[in-house]
């Protein structure tokens, strides 16, 4: 028979035989490499799986949803101002004045600054000591001795209500304008005041019925078809004199009967 089969080795034959060339040399660098694998594969393969695992944990970190920021703390949500009662006016302050304190407390947030500090009423004006702007320190309260000014008794209040103060706060965040209403003691003491400062002006009184406006404003041939709007003329008790004969022929009007009731004063 005739065929191709594997070649088996002959007798005598070792595997020692082989190309010496294709073993590694003791002592060589290629040998030394081979060595040096062999005693740290494991610790390089645990290196390389660390820096894998290391590198997708930094990916998921750098691509995840971020926290939103937490919200910016607005100045007068940091500040108190408590009443504490009224206060001698400044030497300087003009009449109709008065003075009362205010504490202001800053609680733990970015530093406020007080920039500018009013109040609702047009006929009256406002400082304060120390003048704005002035800081607020967080844990520190302050002192603000405030002076109104009466300027015009006809349009103060008589009941001030429940008044505020109008203060406007910043900080790094905000700037707020921020009413503070500081209680009944506060709207008492400040009702008061205002009536005490124009308890002695005539402008801030009704003023009295003026006959001789009333007669110019309305003429006598003015009429009135609306009885409710028509002025009411006072009663006298001087009688319109009749007319003798040198008069007989003039008119007597009504603008001459009132003359006569109510005589002009020199």
């Amino acid at each position: 028979m005739s065929g191709i089969s594997p070649v088996e080795p002959g007798e005598g034959t070792r595997a020692g035989d082989a190309d010496p060339d294709s073993r590694p040399v003791p002592g060589t660098p290629r040998q030394r490499l081979t060595e040096w694998y062999t005693r740290h594969r494991r610790p390089m393969l645990a290196g390389a799986s660390a820096a894998v695992l290391l590198a997708g944990g930094g990916s998921f970190y750098a691509t995840r949803d971020k926290e939103p920021e937490p919200p910016a703390v607005h100045p007068s949500q940091t500040v108190r101002v408590t009443y504490l009662g009224a206060e001698s006016p400044p030497p300087s302050a003009p009449t109709r004045s008065f003075s009362f304190a205010v504490r202001v407390t800053a609680l733990p947030g970015p530093p406020v600054t007080v920039t500018r500090i009013s109040q609702p009423y047009a006929a009256v004006s406002l400082t304060s000591a120390p003048r704005p702007p002035f800081s607020a320190k967080a844990g520190f309260a302050r002192k603000i001795v405030i002076t109104m000014h009466v300027m015009d008794c006809s349009h103060v209040p008589g009941n001030a209500g429940l008044p505020f103060l109008d203060v406007t706060l910043r900080n790094t965040n905000a700037i707020d304008n921020h009413s503070f209403i500081l209680g009944e003691r506060y709207a008492q003491d400040v009702s008061q005041a205002l009536r005490a400062g124009c308890a002695d002006d005539p402008e801030s009184s009704p003023k009295p019925l003026n006959t001789t406006e009333i007669i110019r404003a309305h003429p006598a041939s003015s009429h009135y078809p609306d009885r409710a709007n028509q002025p009411e003329f006072r009663s006298s008790t001087h009688r319109v004199p009749l007319c003798n004969t040198s008069c007989h022929n003039k008119r007597v009007t009504a603008s001459d009967r009132l003359s006569s009731a109510f005589p002009a004063h020199a």
